[in-house]
């Protein structure tokens, strides 16, 4: 990767697409949900750490985070532009995690999403919505 490059990443982010699938959208808690990150590399890229993010934030008038847990999927992969890689993994919700629900004035959602370490900017994913029952 050149100079100009490293420089575009490091303002853009435009490295790599990465996307996130989940199953089920709906889980109770004890359960498994399972997840699908892959990567588009758009150039030659080294990436450092695959990573599932996933967070658990109740919203009132504020957000409050509830729970945050990271999982590794993978270190120290090359990719070279046009390259297209995916990592799959599950994650068991804790038994005692909070349920999702919506009130009158507040709601309490789950979410999840796969990024990339790389130098410059880490490009992500969208994060993704499911619900723990």
């Amino acid at each position: 990767m050149g100079l100009l490059d490293n420089i575009k990443n490091y303002i853009t982010s435009v490295a790599a697409e990465v996307t996130l699938e989940l199953t089920p959208q709906q889980v109770n808690r004890g359960q498994n949900i399972n997840f699908k990150v892959t990567v588009k590399a758009q150039e030659d890229l080294l990436i450092k750490t695959v990573l599932i993010s996933l967070k658990a934030e109740e919203f009132t008038t504020t957000t409050a985070l509830l729970y945050a847990h990271e999982i590794a999927l993978d270190h120290n992969i090359q990719l070279r532009k046009g390259d297209i890689k995916s990592w799959e993994s599950s994650f068991q919700i804790p038994i005692d995690a909070a349920k999702s629900w919506k009130g009158k004035h507040s709601t309490m959602h789950w979410f999840a999403l796969g990024k990339i370490e790389i130098p410059g900017l880490n490009p992500d994913s969208p994060w993704k919505k499911f619900y723990v029952l």
